[in-house]
């Protein structure tokens, strides 16, 4: 019986050295056990505000009279422009018409008053007759005149204060665009250098309920500069 019973205990025993080394030795995870988390989970980055992106600074256009050696009054081609590149942003101050700006120039219509005129800011205040001795002007007017002047003052004097200040000058009766020259070497007095104020009057006589249209005008070195000049909005024509 002492032999049966430690038999027994023996076996007993061995069976539980056999469970505990079965549980020992698993291979896998029990279906209960949660795998660690190893994903990195990203911090949050603040995101950058949106700059503006500066606007491109406009390239200036090429002046296409840059290397022309005149003073130029281009009423059609620089429009109202004008008042600041040629008369230091004083608009013209017209007495018996109005002034407006136009694809064609400087648009001057005359109403019952048969008498228009405006004062031409010069630069600098000054014009030297004696190195831009001629006048051009490209006009053309509703009323057909004939005629018409101009009022010129020099080294110092101004308009209504001076002898021999009118000059005129003869038209054709078209209502057509018409060049007229106005040379300083014949009509300004006897040692006049500098023009001092100038006064376009343009045309006179019955011109009341009409209308005159400048393009331009300028002064030139030479007859041949004068006359060999083009405006920028007519060339090509």
């Amino acid at each position: 019986m002492r032999v049966k019973r430690a038999i027994c205990i023996l076996f007993v025993i061995i069976l539980m050295l056999v469970f505990a080394g079965c549980d020992g030795m698993g291979v896998g995870p029990k279906a209960t056990d949660v795998p660690p988390d190893t994903t990195n989970t990203p911090e949050p980055t603040d995101t950058p505000e949106p700059t503006d992106t500066p606007e491109p600074t406009p390239t200036p256009t090429p002046d296409p009279d840059a290397d022309i050696d005149a003073i130029l009054y281009r009423f059609a081609f620089e429009g109202e422009d004008i008042i600041d590149s040629m008369f230091e942003g004083i608009p013209l101050k017209p007495a018996n018409s109005t002034h407006e700006y136009t694809d064609e120039g400087l648009l001057i219509t005359v109403e019952d008053v048969p008498d228009p005129y405006f004062t031409v800011p010069l630069p600098e205040g000054m014009i030297d007759i004696t190195e831009y001795a001629i006048f051009k002007m490209l006009f053309k007017n509703s009323a057909k005149a004939t005629g018409g002047q101009m009022y010129f003052a020099y080294d110092g004097d101004k308009v209504g204060f001076g002898k021999n200040q009118a000059r005129t000058f003869t038209a054709e009766a078209t209502d057509e665009w018409q060049v007229i020259y106005m040379d300083f070497n014949e009509i300004k007095p006897e040692g006049a250098e500098i023009l001092t104020d100038f006064r376009a009057d343009i045309l006179g006589g019955n011109i009341a309920n009409s209308t005159i249209t400048v393009d331009y005008f300028g002064f030139f070195k030479s007859m041949e500069d004068a006359e060999a000049y083009v405006p920028p909005n007519r060339r090509g024509e």
